[in-house]
């Protein structure tokens, strides 16, 4: 469990509490800091200059992102339901490229088909800093019953749905675009100004 720690040191003077509260505070938080320095006279008259923690972002290139999407089983699917955008949480599969998942009548099977749709997988980690995310973009189809060369190449995956009940029909998803983004929260000591 994450640890907190609070650190205020007493201001100079004999006025109210607010302006004797510190001019100078550190927070430290599984072993990262952040520190604040208050400037002024009383508190709600002072100024804090703060460094926002710093990020480094990488794009990951589409190879390594079907890579990751082979990998996971669980990602979200979004496109618009009339005039609404809906997001919903799949189990799913990836063959040849082809993003897969299983579906019951419904919102999914009733508005994505034909539709444009985007799919996101992500992870992150608070302990390292660590995260990514992959999104693809792309339409989507039901390939239940179709007999095209990619229905069948969609239909030879094995899906089995963490939702409850029978997911009788199949949608996948043809991707026009996949991008990913990798990055790591670096947490700063030093002050501004």
């Amino acid at each position: 469990m994450p640890h907190l720690s609070l650190t205020l040191a007493a201001g100079e003077g004999s006025g109210p509490l607010e302006s004797r509260i510190a001019p100078v505070f550190a927070i430290t938080m599984a072993g990262a800091s952040l520190s604040c320095k208050l400037e002024g006279g009383p508190m709600n008259e002072g100024k804090s200059q703060f460094q926002l923690p710093d990020s480094e972002l990488e794009v990951i290139q589409e190879a390594e992102c079907l890579e990751m999407l082979a990998t996971n089983t669980l990602g979200r699917i979004a496109f618009v339901a009339e005039t609404r955008q809906e997001l919903f949480p799949v189990t799913y599969a990836l063959r040849a490229g082809i993003v897969v998942f299983r579906t019951a009548p419904g919102t999914k099977l009733s508005y994505a088909p034909g539709a444009q749709v985007a799919f996101e997988i992500d992870q992150y980690d608070p302990e390292t800093g660590l995260g990514w995310s992959v999104v693809v973009h792309g339409i989507a189809y039901d390939v239940t019953d179709a007999g095209d060369d990619f229905s069948w190449a969609a239909r030879g995956t094995h899906i089995t749905p963490l939702a409850p009940g029978v997911k009788a029909h199949r949608l996948a998803i043809k991707p026009s675009a996949i991008s990913g983004r990798r990055f790591r929260r670096l947490v700063s000591e030093q002050f501004i100004g």
